[in-house]
């Protein structure tokens, strides 16, 4: 049983509205609009097997701009009629624009009903509608984003997921703090979802620090893991991507430490990357086993010593993206940020030079998205702070590539096992 999705944009006196029709050919189909994340027809069969359009609503895009009774839409700020138009919160009063005789009704004239949201397919039966409300929109206070998700299921039919949330978690807040006093942020309700087991995965581009303190308050490290990490893949010049850990969150790490980042990384490029027996390397300041500084030496020994792992020794800088030597780069946080960022602006460098070539267009981090926390007891992903769609796109389907390849469930076994 096929699911498709068809797009199809209509011009209207509001604007572009985008409709999708989502299509199985045993259960029916729905029709979702932007114009107010709208459902504008919905065929199931009937009693008799026949398939029946069972929503009422108008015959063409540019009829729901001009709906009174905002026909199959979401309605907002707020459903019903305020009296006057004037509420007050914590003792500051608001007032509202009056649209239905004395009173404010339904969000007003450009309530939620009556804007275009924006609007994205989530794989092949699932579409995702959004919209932020400023503060100070038509009166009220607070910046509101909403989130509504259609999803056909050919079991039950059509379900739909709706999430508001109505603050943010600046760069500059308090990682910690904000998690804790901001629990109506994206990141905070993400974390909770994710705790509970509502969602498989989460993935942001705000506060790095504040997902760092999710994923160790929320979700929690796995048991045996003594500090999580953060990774980057990073191209090669052999074609093959290779991993980089820890690139910045542990700039002081003890050998064993990396020992179990030698290990955590191996598991990663196994099971996302699909490098079968992976090649395991500390990256240092020569090839020779003894080379390197006390924390270097003492890693080798127990990375030496792990049978689990494809071990290969030191690995230099200078054969740091060649893909010669090795598939998974071991290094502390100072070195790994360090190395990373270097890269990014040669990257930076040869792209104002016009040097372009697969290897270099692999370093753009639009491709890559984000940074998985590794250690930890759900899918997380960190996204950069100025992430484009483009990078926002590749963050997602980052988060779906780890959680479809079962990474969490392979490490917690493996850390058990210990």
């Amino acid at each position: 049983m096929a699911t498709t999705i068809k797009k199809d944009i209509y011009m209207t006196s509001l604007g572009e509205v985008a409709y999708f029709t989502i299509c199985d050919d045993e259960c029916g189909s729905v029709v979702l609009s932007a114009l107010g994340a709208g459902v504008v027809a919905l065929s199931v069969p009937d009693g008799n097997g026949k398939y029946r359009d069972v929503v009422i609503g108008y015959p063409s895009a540019e009829a729901y701009c001009h709906d009174d009774p905002n026909a199959g839409k979401f309605i907002g700020r707020y459903a019903n009629r305020i009296a006057r138009g004037v509420f007050s919160i914590d003792g500051n009063e608001y007032h509202l624009e009056c649209n239905c005789g004395p009173n404010a009704l339904h969000g007003g004239r450009e309530g939620f009903a009556h804007r275009i949201w924006k609007s994205r397919t989530v794989g092949d039966n699932a579409v995702e509608f959004s919209l932020t409300s400023d503060d100070g929109d038509q009166g009220y206070p607070g910046t509101l984003t909403v989130k509504a998700l259609y999803t056909w299921m050919p079991s039950c039919g059509l379900c739909l997921d709706i999430v508001a949330t109505t603050e943010v978690i600046e760069m500059g807040d308090h990682p910690a703090k904000a998690f804790q006093a901001k629990a109506d942020s994206s990141i905070t309700v993400g974390f909770g979802y994710l705790a509970k087991g509502a969602v498989d995965g989460f993935a942001s581009a705000g506060s790095t620090g504040a997902m760092m303190v999710g994923s160790m308050y929320a979700v929690k490290p796995i048991e045996g893991v003594i500090r999580p990490t953060i990774s980057s893949i990073v191209p090669t010049a052999s074609g093959r991507p290779a991993l980089l850990l820890d690139v910045g969150l542990n700039v002081d790490c003890k050998p064993e430490v990396l020992a179990q980042y030698g290990l955590i990384g191996s598991i990663y490029a196994e099971a996302v990357l699909g490098i079968e027996r992976p090649r395991v390397a500390v990256l240092n300041i020569g090839e020779e086993e003894t080379k390197g500084n006390a924390q270097t030496k003492a890693t080798y020994e127990l990375l030496k010593a792990e049978s689990r792992i494809n071990f290969v020794g030191n690995v230099e800088g200078s054969y740091l993206f060649s893909g010669k030597v090795a598939d998974v780069i071991v290094c502390d946080g100072f070195v790994g940020n360090t190395a990373l960022k270097m890269a990014e602006g040669l990257y930076r460098i040869n792209t104002a030079l016009g040097c372009r070539n697969a290897f270099w267009d692999a370093m753009n981090y639009e491709n890559v998205g984000g940074t998985p926390v590794l250690g930890v007891n759900a899918p997380v992903i960190i996204g950069h702070g100025c992430s484009s769609p483009k990078a926002i796109r590749s963050m997602i389907l980052s988060t779906e590539q780890v959680i479809k390849a079962g990474l969490t469930a392979k490490l917690q076994r493996v850390f058990q096992n210990q």
